[in-house]
């Protein structure tokens, strides 16, 4: 019986691993760090906007090593829930610049409040598992401004 017990638990706990997405709740204009993503490919990360008000920019900055295979998309979202939450809602985003640091890419995104819910979702998925850390950053001034310039005078 004991045998039975400790093999549905190893597969309970495989199932979880599956299931599993990275996610994590971030603050106005803070910064989270996903130090050991797990292999899903997945990555939730929820900003708080109820100091937002309907129509005002929020500029996001995303910094990995994985550089390639990326996907972004982005919904307001009432409720903290990864696990079921449907991204068929959301819509999906494209970095309005990036920029290489040794081995970081850094990513910037820049989009209004279209809604009165309390959380930005922002989603991203690898084409592979995510194999570094991951840092998510809301910020108060658009980032990319400068990128942009540097580029043109590089």
């Amino acid at each position: 019986m004991l045998i039975k017990l400790y093999f549905l638990i190893c597969i309970f706990h495989q199932i979880i691993k599956i299931e599993c997405f990275n996610y994590a709740e971030v603050e106005k204009f803070g910064s989270s760090i996903i130090e050991e993503p797990d292999t899903s490919g997945k990555i939730f990360f929820y900003l708080k906007i109820n100091d937002y008000s309907k129509n005002s920019n929020i500029y996001i900055k995303f910094t990995s090593e994985e550089k390639e295979n990326l996907v972004f998309y982005y919904g307001f979202v009432s409720i903290i829930n990864p696990y079921t939450q449907s991204i068929s809602s959301f819509e999906k985003i494209s970095p309005k610049v990036f920029k290489d640091e040794d081995d970081d890419r850094t990513f910037y995104f820049s989009m209004k409040k279209k809604s009165n819910n309390n959380f930005l979702a922002f989603y991203i998925e690898s084409k592979g598992a995510f194999t570094s850390r991951i840092i998510f950053e809301n910020t108060e001034k658009d980032e990319s401004k400068k990128v942009i310039k540097d580029i043109i005078i590089a």
